[in-house]
């Protein structure tokens, strides 16, 4: 099947990917999803569903990660983690199992928050994008963290005005909305009065 390409998008009759889609998911994945790497495999063409599974590293060693970080922790280290749910690369989900297995080696959520908290960003993309606030301060929130002790009970997310994904949903998403990052496992709750776009009127709540 011939591909018409056009700047940004590749349509491979099935439907349009993103370049960056493209980039973090299709060309990676013959040398670092697969065991042994496979430089020649195709992954538009060359899936077999019985076989797939079988060809793919479920957590490549490039994603592996210790969770046994309690030396940072004894040095006073502070750690902000923040993944978008919509990241098109690696998964949110694995980020979020990550931070729950540093949280089994703690004992408890209250224990991690101390020294590390995580910020999944609804909607957003690999490191921004996305139909989502994804325009936030990390260092001003690491800084009062660590220079003054105020750990970020949630940090205000903002959209951004040239963010295209914004009216890529329906509704689309306000330039000017803004929302609470919670962190795990709390979530933004909406308050019931006031905008819906205005971070002012949400709480963050754990189920």
């Amino acid at each position: 099947m011939d591909d018409l390409v056009w700047p940004g998008r590749t349509d491979h009759g099935a439907g349009v990917i993103l370049d960056i889609q493209w980039k973090l998911n299709v060309d990676p994945t013959p040398y670092l999803f697969m065991t042994p790497p496979d430089p020649a495999f195709q992954p538009l063409r060359d899936i077999n569903w019985d076989t797939w599974a079988e060809r793919m590293t479920v957590n490549a060693p490039w994603l592996m990660s210790n969770p046994d970080i309690a030396g940072y922790r004894d040095r006073g280290g502070k750690m902000i983690l923040y993944h978008g749910s919509g990241d098109s690369g690696p998964n949110a989900v694995d980020t979020v199992n990550y931070y729950d297995a540093v949280v089994q080696r703690n004992g408890s959520y209250e224990a991690t928050a101390k020294f590390a908290r995580l910020f999944v960003v609804p909607g957003m993309g690999h490191c921004q994008g996305g139909p989502s606030t994804d325009t936030f301060d990390r260092l001003a929130a690491i800084e009062k963290w660590v220079e003054g002790g105020v750990a970020p009970d949630r940090i205000i997310a903002t959209a951004r005005a040239g963010n295209a994904d914004l009216t890529a949903v329906t509704p689309a998403i306000s330039a000017s909305t803004s929302r609470p990052l919670c962190p795990y496992p709390s979530y933004a709750h909406y308050n019931g009065a006031g905008s819906v776009e205005d971070a002012a009127n949400f709480t963050c709540k754990t189920l």
